[in-house]
């Protein structure tokens, strides 16, 4: 019986030894990571916030009537044309730091005073930073670049929607989000109307395949 217990005993420690070997390399990788899977993540999740914010500022650029550009809240606030060139400038002096250049833009107004000039900058712009964050690795992204690019970017957004509530117009991530409902309801819609036609068949049997589905 003791012998039985010691050899039992013996095989279990022989057993978590070797599972605890087997499992060290996964335990160090959970522990240590890669820092070229690292800095993959960090890149992947700045470039996807950065664009995420400035795409949506970008469409409303492109869907903001051109003969209301010069529109401002009031005398003491820029117009939507000057925000967009603010965006314009935030990105690319962005682009100067990462890149350690001390210098910020100024795009002026005089310079670009139309919407399609306005936009292509905007686009400009979006594209140098997209370019460069996804080049750049963990030890070059640092903190407070998320709060000198994302977090101000979205800020500028906010600011912006007051743009549009004040001329009665409905921003287009409304817009999106309004057709994806109506698009849900009309296929819900549909939905029921087959089940409907579909419930029919169950107490007519004399209903053809082709009534119920409509044909």
């Amino acid at each position: 019986m003791r012998k039985g217990r010691r050899l039992a005993i013996k095989w279990s420690l022989l057993a978590f030894l070797i599972l605890g070997l087997m499992s060290l390399e996964g335990v160090k990788n959970f522990f240590f990571i890669d820092s070229q899977t690292q800095s993959y993540h960090l890149t992947k999740d700045f470039l996807s916030q950065w664009q995420g914010v400035n795409e949506k500022l970008l469409a409303m650029a492109e869907d903001f009537p051109a003969d209301r550009y010069s529109f401002r809240p009031d005398c003491k606030t820029r117009s939507f044309a000057e925000q967009m060139l603010h965006v314009a400038n935030h990105n690319k002096s962005f682009v100067n730091v990462v890149n350690g250049v001390d210098q910020d833009f100024a795009l002026s107004i005089k310079d670009y005073s139309t919407k399609t000039e306005i936009v292509e900058v905007l686009k400009e712009s979006i594209t140098e930073g997209s370019e460069l964050i996804a080049k750049t690795n963990d030890t070059e992204i640092k903190q407070e670049y998320w709060a000198k690019s994302v977090i101000h970017t979205g800020e500028l957004y906010g600011q912006l929607l007051v743009y549009y509530q004040l001329n009665g117009l409905t921003p287009p991530i409304t817009k999106e989000a309004r057709n994806s409902i109506n698009a849900s309801e009309e296929t819900a819609s549909a939905c029921q109307r087959l089940l409907k036609k579909a419930d029919c068949s169950i107490t007519r049997p004399s209903l053809k395949l082709g009534k119920l589905f409509g044909f």
